[in-house]
C-alpha cells in the first residue's frame, strides 16, 4: 500500500474568550488583539465587564483590590505598577477571582468575605529569561521623560525593576504612595477634611524607582519583598470663587488666588514569608513600612466683596510646612488543621503604628474695610506638631465541622489602640527676633485610647447550589481621651454593640450566581478629630477638634446577580447596595456675620469655624449598577456598557441649623474597542454623569449639573514599521456656576518608526495639545 502525502490541513475556529470556573472568571488574551508595544492595561480594557479609570480597575462594577502575577504579589497591592509595566505580549490569561480570605481558604469555613483579585498568568516561555522596556523623550519647553522596566524570571525566582523621570505628569504608581503628605496638604478648617493633589492638577516633576522580588526558598517557604521610592515636586496655581448663600451673607463673594510648591518623597517596603510546616500547619508573616517627607510652600490672596464691588476684607497668607512621617504594620498568623473535617485552630497578632512630626510657619496680613477706613492686622506664628500611635490586636479562631455541609466558627479579637497628639504654637517676638511667645489657645497636649473585645459565633452551610452563613459579634469598646494642656480634661465612653452579619449565595449553574451580603461595623473618630486644638493655617477657614465624639455605626447590604455565557462571551451583572449610618461624624460650621469670638477663636466677617460632631439624623446611600460586556461582528469589536444610579443623603450643620444635602446621580458609560489585528488598535469611549443636588436648608439653591467625557484612542502600524498614534479627549460641563461650564479638549498625535529586526525599538515624535485648546 503506497503512502499518500496530503496537503497541509488548517483548523479554523474562534478562540475561547472566557471561561467561568466557580469564583473565577478567566479571559484568554489570545482572543484580544493589541499592538506589539502594548502593556497590560491596553489589553485588560478590552475584556468584557472590565474598566480602567484614573488608575482604578473595576470588574463587573466592583473595584479590584489586589493584583498578583502568577499568584504572587507584584510591588505590594499597587495595581498601576503591574498594569503600566508588564508587556501585554507576555500575558496568557487574566483571571478575575472572588477570593476568599486566607483564613477561610485554610479552615474551609467560608465567612463570605471576598477580596476582588486580578491574577495575571504569564506565558510559559516567558517564565524563564529577561524582558523589559526603555523609553526616553525630550521636547519643547524643556519637557522630558525617561523610564523603563526589566524583569528576570528564572523558575520560581522573579525579579523586576522599574524606574523613571519626567515632568509631563506621567504617574505609574497609585496614590497610596502619596498618603504621607496628607497632613501637610490639609487646608485648615475646610470642614476638617484634607485633600490630595491630583496628578492632573499643576505641573509635576516625578522620579520613581522600585524593585520586586519573589522566590521559593524551599518547597515549603515562599518569599516576597519589594521596595518603591518616588519623588514628586508639584507646582500648582488655583483660582477659586465662592458665593455665600446664607441670608446674612447673601450677596457676598470671595475670590481667592492660591499658589503652592510641594516636594513629596516616599519610601515603601513590603515583605512576606509563607511557610508550610506540613499539610496540617502553616505560618504566615507580612509587613509594610512607609516613610514620607514633605515640604510645602504656599500663599493665598483672598478678597471678600459685597456684590457688586464693595470691598469688605482682603488677606494675604503664606505657609511653610515641613512634615516627616512613618507608618508600619506587621501581621503574624499560625494555623493548624485537625484530621477531623472542618476542625481548625488559628492564632495571630496584628501590629500597626505611625509617627508624624510637622513644623509649620504661618504669616498673614488681614485688611478690613469699614466705610472709608481700613484696619490692618498682622500675624506671624510657628507651630510644632507631633503625633504618634500604635495598635496591637491578637486574635483566636476555632472552626468545627457539623455534619456533611455545616461548620461552626468561634472567634475572639482583642484590640488596644493608643494615640498621642501634641501641638505647640508660638508668636513672633520682634524683640528677640524669635518665635518664643506661647499661644495657649492654639496649643494642645492630648492622648486617647481605644480598647475593644469582640467575640463572635457563626454558622456556615455549604452545598453545591446553595450556601449561606449567619453570625453575630458582640463588641465591648472603651474610648478615653486625656487633655493635659492648655486645660486638663478627661472623658471616657463605653460602647456595647451587637454586630450581625450574613451572606447567601445561590449558584444558578457553573457560570451564574446570586449573592447577597449583609454586614455591620463601627468607626471610631481619629485623634485629629478629637484633639481640642485650633487649626488656623487658613485664617478664613478655621477648624477645631471635639473630644466628646462617639463612634459611628454602619449597616451595609449588597446583592449581586452575575451571568456569563462562555459561548457568546457575554457578561451581565446587576448589583444593588445600600448603607445606613447612625451617629455619623459630620462638620458643624459657624459663619461669622460680623467680627466675633466663638470658642475662644476670633473670627472676622465671613470667616468660618468648623467642628466635628455626631449627628442624630441617619444617613442613607443606595447604589445600583448594571454592566453588559459582549463581542460584536465575530469578536472583531468589544462593547462594554455600564449604567449606574445613586441616591445619598449627607447631613451637616450650618450655624446650628440642620442642612441635609440629597444627591441623585445617573451614570452611563460605553467603551467600544477593536479586536481586528495587532496592527490596528482603537478604543472609543464615552461617560455621562447627571447629578441632581437638593438642599434642605435653602431649596432655592438646588441645582442640576452634567459632566460628559468622550475619548478616542487610535494606534496604527503600517508601511515598513511606521506607527501612527492619536489620543483625543473632550469634556463638557453644563449646569455649573458661571465660569465653570467651559468645555475642555485635548488632542495628542505621534508618528514613530519601529527599529531593529525584532521591532523592539521605536523612535517617535509627539505633538501635545495640537488644538492649543488649553493655553
Amino acid at each position: 500500500m503506497a503512502d499518500i502525502q496530503l496537503n497541509d490541513v488548517k483548523v479554523v475556529g474562534n478562540v475561547i474568550t472566557m471561561q467561568v470556573k466557580g469564583d473565577t472568571t478567566e479571559f484568554n488574551t489570545d482572543a484580544f488583539k493589541v499592538n506589539s508595544n502594548a502593556v497590560a492595561e491596553d489589553i485588560i480594557v478590552k475584556m468584557p465587564g472590565v474598566e480602567v479609570n484614573d488608575g482604578k480597575i473595576k470588574s463587573q462594577g466592583q473595584e479590584i483590590q489586589r493584583i498578583t502575577v502568577d499568584g504572587k504579589q507584584f510591588f505590594g497591592d499597587d495595581p498601576n505598577l503591574a498594569l503600566k509595566n508588564l508587556p501585554a505580549e507576555v500575558i496568557q490569561k487574566v483571571q478575575i477571582i472572588d477570593e476568599m480570605s486566607e483564613q477561610s481558604q485554610f479552615s474551609g469555613f467560608d465567612d463570605g468575605t471576598r477580596v476582588k483579585t486580578m491574577n495575571i498568568v504569564t506565558r510559559e516561555n516567558n517564565r524563564s529569561g529577561y524582558f523589559g522596556k526603555v523609553t526616553a523623550g525630550y521636547g519643547t519647553n524643556d519637557r522630558y521623560t525617561v523610564g523603563g522596566n526589566i524583569s528576570s524570571f528564572k523558575g520560581s525566582q522573579r525579579i523586576s525593576v522599574v524606574g523613571g523621570l519626567n515632568n509631563t505628569n506621567e504617574m505609574n504608581f497609585g496614590m497610596q504612595d502619596m498618603t504621607g503628605a496628607m497632613s501637610s496638604m490639609q487646608r485648615g478648617g475646610r470642614g476638617g477634611q484634607g485633600f490630595m493633589p491630583s496628578m492632573s492638577n499643576g505641573l509635576n516633576n516625578i522620579g520613581t524607582i522600585g524593585v520586586n522580588y519573589n522566590d521559593d526558598w524551599s518547597p515549603k517557604m515562599e518569599v516576597n519583598a519589594g521596595y518603591f521610592y518616588n519623588n514628586i515636586n508639584t507646582i500648582n496655581e488655583q483660582i477659586l470663587s465662592r458665593e455665600y448663600l446664607l441670608n446674612n451673607q447673601a450677596g457676598q463673594i470671595s475670590n481667592e488666588n492660591a499658589n503652592s510648591d510641594v516636594l513629596n518623597q516616599n519610601h515603601r517596603f513590603n515583605l512576606r514569608f509563607e511557610y508550610e510546616v506540613d499539610s496540617m500547619n502553616s505560618v504566615d508573616f507580612r509587613s509594610n513600612v512607609s516613610m514620607q517627607n514633605t515640604n510645602k510652600l504656599s500663599n493665598a490672596l483672598v478678597n471678600l466683596l459685597e456684590a457688586p464691588i464693595t470691598k469688605l476684607r482682603n488677606s494675604l497668607t503664606e505657609n511653610l510646612t515641613e512634615t516627616a512621617g512613618l507608618n508600619y504594620s506587621a501581621n503574624l498568623q499560625y494555623r493548624h488543621r485537625f484530621t477531623k473535617r472542618g476542625r481548625s485552630f488559628s492564632v495571630g497578632v496584628n501590629v500597626n503604628g505611625n509617627n508624624r512630626n510637622t513644623d509649620a510657619a504661618y504669616i498673614s496680613q488681614d485688611t478690613a474695610f469699614v466705610n472709608t477706613s481700613s484696619y490692618i492686622e498682622t500675624k506671624q506664628q510657628n507651630s510644632d506638631s507631633k503625633s504618634e500611635g500604635y495598635a496591637v490586636a491578637p486574635s483566636v479562631t476555632f472552626t468545627e465541622g457539623l455534619g456533611l455541609y455545616g461548620n461552626l466558627q468561634f472567634n475572639y479579637t482583642f484590640r488596644y489602640n493608643t494615640n498621642l497628639a501634641d501641638k505647640y504654637t508660638y508668636s513672633y517676638n520682634s524683640a528677640s527676633d524669635r518665635y518664643d511667645i506661647p499661644i495657649d489657645s492654639l496649643s494642645n497636649q492630648f492622648d486617647n485610647s481605644h480598647i475593644s473585645h469582640k467575640t463572635g459565633i457563626s454558622y456556615r452551610y455549604n452545598k453545591k447550589t446553595v450556601s449561606f452563613s449567619a453570625g453575630v459579634n458582640y463588641q465591648n469598646a472603651t474610648m478615653g481621651s486625656n487633655q493635659l494642656f492648655p486645660e486638663k480634661l478627661q472623658t471616657s465612653k463605653s460602647f456595647n454593640d451587637f454586630l450581625p452579619q450574613a451572606n447567601f449565595r445561590y449558584r444558578i449553574d457553573r457560570r451564574n450566581s446570586l449573592d447577597v451580603n449583609y454586614m455591620t461595623s463601627t468607626n471610631q473618630p481619629s485623634v485629629t478629630q478629637m484633639q481640642n486644638v485650633v487649626n488656623n493655617d487658613d485664617s478664613h477657614f478655621i477648624s477645631v477638634g471635639n473630644p466628646n465624639l462617639k463612634q459611628e455605626y454602619s449597616h451595609t447590604i449588597t446583592a449581586r446577580l452575575s451571568k456569563a455565557d462562555t459561548k457568546t462571551s457575554r457578561v451581565l451583572m446587576f448589583m444593588l447596595s445600600g448603607n445606613v449610618r447612625t451617629d455619623k461624624i459630620v462638620n458643624s460650621t459657624l459663619i461669622a456675620s460680623d467680627s466675633m469670638i466663638i470658642e475662644n477663636v476670633k473670627l472676622g466677617r465671613g470667616d468660618q469655624l468648623s467642628k466635628p460632631v455626631n449627628i442624630n439624623t441617619p444617613t442613607y446611600m443606595l447604589n445600583g449598577f448594571f454592566t453588559l460586556g459582549l463581542p460584536l461582528f465575530k469578536q472583531k469589536l468589544n462593547l462594554n456598557l455600564n449604567t449606574g444610579a445613586m441616591f445619598s443623603t449627607d447631613p451637616g450643620l450650618i450655624n446650628n441649623q440642620l442642612n441635609t444635602t440629597t444627591n441623585y446621580r445617573l451614570t452611563q458609560g460605553v467603551v467600544l474597542s477593536s479586536n481586528i489585528s495587532k496592527s490596528l488598535d482603537f478604543t472609543l469611549s464615552g461617560n455621562l454623569n447627571y447629578n441632581m443636588v437638593n438642599y434642605s436648608f435653602n431649596t432655592a439653591q438646588n441645582y442640576n449639573y452634567t459632566n460628559q467625557m468622550y475619548s478616542a484612542r487610535f494606534n496604527y502600524i503600517f508601511w515598513k514599521g511606521l506607527v501612527f498614534n492619536t489620543n483625543y479627549t473632550y469634556i463638557i460641563n453644563t449646569g455649573l456656576n458661571q465660569g465653570y461650564n467651559n468645555d475642555y479638549s485635548l488632542l495628542n498625535i505621534s508618528l514613530g518608526k519601529q527599529l531593529f529586526k525584532n521591532k523592539a525599538g521605536e523612535l517617535k515624535i509627539t505633538a501635545f495639545d495640537v488644538l492649543q485648546a488649553n493655553e
